[in-house]
């Protein structure tokens, strides 16, 4: 099972009665499979081939509109781009092209926290009390309080969302955070009951790294946004991995469809940005990927080092887990109303991919598919 922003849209979609899936019959959607797409993949080589097998089904479905991937393996690196940025644009997405992200946002605030404990602007094993407004009691059970590392590890034991999401002012089902305050989740917190000692069990929580966020922009005094372009993008030449997009990158800015495939707003992700408001394209991504893979300074190494170890192996943010090849992958997804994508990397092998689409459906299973094939 893959936990991310996928499981928030989910329960979300759940929550507002809104379908899961297209109200076409699987033989609706055999009879109009697009067959038509748009591609820069040459089809030359055994991974271009690979590649092309491997995303068929999925550009062949209606609903499903771009999709880019990019892969480096050893000294090489690959991009292969499928569809349209927007829907009958006739527009070809590139390496360039920005997406949402989704919870992949978190590997960045993970980079940023392991930068804080270097600067011992923090501890991981801090109660995160010390870095809010009040003391909140209920952050706490039978007098075992979150720590900053569980917050990181989505072992705190806080849900994945706010439930009282839903009660702020004019809210939109279909950009669910735009209006969401801090006092909205500052106030939330007063009326959290947890059920078990923080670090015990594994829970995917959107909340937990909205108040990472939260407590480095206290650490710092420096908005989150901020913080991602001084200390990662600006540092690592990342120039179009951002919260903010320029007026330019707006014009590469892909458009993203629902599982209908149907437009929806680009979501405004506000207070929870740290936990999935970053856009990015497979350029900057692929790049991020290669400097964790190799990981030449303790801030990587930090965020590489298990700090969960159940059923889900968690590092800070990074899942961890053995391939069937016995490898080990570092991976996270991420997915709202209108993206999805995944990234990974295996150190024994080399290999760096991430893949985005601006279609809600997931693409976990390509993103896989590829590294399977690429750590044979």
């Amino acid at each position: 099972m893959f936990f991310s922003l996928l499981v928030l849209a989910v329960e979300l979609k759940s929550q507002s009665k809104l379908p899961l899936t297209s109200k076409l019959s699987a033989d609706t959607a055999v009879i109009f499979k697009r067959t038509n797409y748009a591609s820069d993949n040459p089809k030359v080589s055994e991974l271009d081939l690979l590649i092309d097998t491997t995303i068929r089904a999925f550009m062949q479905s209606p609903q499903n509109c771009g999709l880019s991937i990019g892969i480096t393996h050893g000294s090489k690196q690959y991009f292969y781009n499928y569809g349209e940025i927007k829907r009958d644009a006739k527009v070809l997405a590139d390496s360039n092209t920005i997406y949402e992200i989704g919870a992949i946002s978190t590997i960045y605030t993970a980079y940023l926290l392991a930068q804080a404990v270097k600067e011992k602007k923090l501890n991981l094993e801090d109660d995160i009390r010390t870095y809010l407004p009040e003391k909140y009691t209920r952050l706490s059970f039978h007098g075992n309080f979150i720590r900053i590392k569980h917050l990181a590890s989505h072992s705190s034991g806080l849900p994945t969302i706010p439930a009282n999401l839903k009660k702020q002012e004019a809210f939109d089902k279909s950009n669910p955070y735009v209006n969401y305050s801090k006092d909205m989740l500052f106030n939330y917190l007063k009326t959290i009951e947890l059920k078990e000692i923080p670090g015990t069990q594994f829970l995917y929580s959107s909340l937990g790294y909205a108040l990472l966020g939260i407590i480095l922009e206290e650490c710092y005094q420096i908005p989150y946004d901020q913080l991602v372009r001084e200390k990662i993008t600006d540092i690592y030449g990342l120039g179009n991995t951002c919260v903010r997009l320029t007026d330019v990158q707006r014009t590469y800015f892909a458009t993203g469809y629902n599982s209908e495939g149907l437009e929806t707003p680009h979501w405004e992700m506000g207070v929870f940005n740290a936990a999935g408001g970053i856009r990015s394209n497979t350029k900057d991504l692929l790049k991020w990927l290669d400097f964790n893979r190799l990981a030449k300074n303790e801030e990587f190494i930090l965020t590489q080092s298990l700090n969960y170890k159940g059923k889900e192996k968690v590092g800070l943010a990074w899942f961890v887990k053995k391939t069937k090849f016995n490898n080990q992958l570092y991976w996270h997804d991420g997915a709202t109303f209108g993206f999805a994508g995944l990234c990974g990397f295996i150190k024994e092998k080399e290999i760096s991919v991430v893949i985005l689409s601006n279609s809600e459906r997931n693409v976990d299973f390509l993103g896989l598919a590829i590294l399977n094939y690429l750590q044979q």
